[in-house]
């Protein structure tokens, strides 16, 4: 079997760029999507029956106990190999995860999961913009919405909706700091998630686009 034209008119949309994270690796700002999200894009592009992971191969690299943050603790490392298969499609990705905790099995289990997950965020890559592919290009073209995408729900906005989308767009955009700027979004998520379909969208790119703005500040002031 070979992947449908649905399936495939998915994966060749841009990424959303309101599920692009950021963290800071090496000093450097990185912009990457999180485990759960490639896999929750996994069931709804290829189905929950549609793909399959399967972990062919870890390595636990000597844990070692040390001090972080004043206390005592045992860091693990492992690396570990995913195989995804889509349809007769085999893709694999390695992956690399460290875990700390006061018990050396507590640190490798943190240890193997964050590995495995970096390994299957890695093989779905290879599917295309959906999984994080998009993210390589330094130009981000693949990261937006799609031209022939509009709005999902075309009736106008209630005035009391209007009102709500306008005040949560005015908070995210006079955020000052991207602590302020997440507090606010993930205290306002249920409500902004909960609005129609076109204004939740409204809000994601906008919080987005704030982040990356304040993001671009934080390096400039450096």
């Amino acid at each position: 079997m070979s992947l449908t034209d649905k399936q495939i008119s998915e994966l060749e949309k841009k990424l959303d760029p309101a599920v692009v994270a950021n963290r800071q690796i090496a000093g450097r700002n990185t912009d990457y999507i999180e485990g759960w999200y490639a896999i929750k894009r996994a069931n709804e592009i290829f189905g929950f029956d549609g793909w399959s992971r399967e972990t062919v191969l870890t390595k636990l690299h000597d844990p070692i106990e040390g001090v972080k943050n004043d206390k005592t603790q045992w860091n693990a490392a492992f690396t570990a190999t995913v195989t995804i298969t889509v349809e007769g499609v085999v893709r694999q990705g390695v992956g690399y995860g460290d875990g700390y905790a006061a018990r050396m099995g507590e640190a490798m289990e943190s240890a193997i999961k964050e590995a495995e997950t970096d390994a299957t965020k890695r093989a779905l890559m290879t599917f295309g913009n959906q999984f994080g592919l998009a993210l390589y290009d330094k130009q981000k073209r693949g990261v937006g919405i799609d031209d022939a995408e509009g709005p999902i729900d075309p009736k106008p906005p209630s005035p009391q909706n209007a009102k709500a989308h306008d005040e949560h767009h005015a908070n995210i955009m006079s955020s000052d700091s991207l602590d302020a700027l997440k507090i606010y979004g993930e205290e306002n998520a249920d409500n902004m998630n909960a609005l129609p379909d076109d204004l939740a969208y409204s809000l994601r790119v906008a919080y987005s686009e704030k982040k990356a703005l304040l993001i671009k500040q934080a390096k400039e002031a450096k």
